[in-house]
């Protein structure tokens, strides 16, 4: 298959507060994409909200969820931001790490408080697909026809691409030349 004939789209970080008009240029080119060419990742705060201090989850966010269902309504997708601090291997002095919540429960916080369409898993472990898989169905569990985006901060091996199939994998963050250099991806067809 050529890269030609596989579905493409934007995937964008709105880690901005979608007040004051914010995410009006999301919305605007949500309207101007076909349906679902669009994905926004949402993340009021590493996640859906937690407070520190209470070690309590944050009520929900009115102008988020007037935010998604607008974004919804230009038929763009929107997933909520979790990380996964590499299978819980980042070090302790790593930023956010270890996490303060479960990571099953903030997916789960994210589908009981915002009308979300998948999630978005950052800091994932590119070399154990198991663990990738049970995120995916973690999140699958919770609505069948989820988005599930997976980044590993790397490209990973055409072995993690295949045991996380359908989810979508973020295979580059680095310049193209990196890109067309990996040891997979230079080889596929263009």
């Amino acid at each position: 298959t050529s890269m030609a004939n596989e579905p493409s789209g934007i995937l964008v970080p709105a880690y901005v507060y979608p007040g004051s008009g914010a995410w009006d240029v999301l919305q605007h080119a949500g309207a101007a994409m076909s349906p679902a060419g669009l994905i926004v990742i949402a993340n009021p705060d590493n996640g859906p909200g937690y407070d520190d201090a209470s070690q309590s989850y944050l009520p929900p966010d009115p102008n988020y969820q007037a935010a998604i269902q607008a974004l919804q309504n230009q038929c763009t997708a929107v997933v909520g931001y979790v990380y996964d601090c590499y299978g819980n291997t980042n070090p302790p002095t790593a930023a956010n790490c270890p996490r303060p919540t479960d990571i099953a429960a903030d997916i789960a916080r994210w589908f009981g408080i915002y009308p979300i369409d998948g999630i978005f898993i950052d800091q994932v472990l590119d070399t154990d697909s198991a663990r990738a898989a049970d995120l995916i169905n973690e999140v699958r569990s919770h609505r069948g026809d989820a988005v599930v985006v997976l980044n590993p901060g790397r490209i990973p091996s055409i072995d993690f691409m295949t045991a996380t199939d359908p989810a979508i994998v973020v295979i580059q963050e680095q310049p193209f030349a990196q890109y067309v250099t990996s040891p997979w991806m230079g080889q596929r067809p263009r």
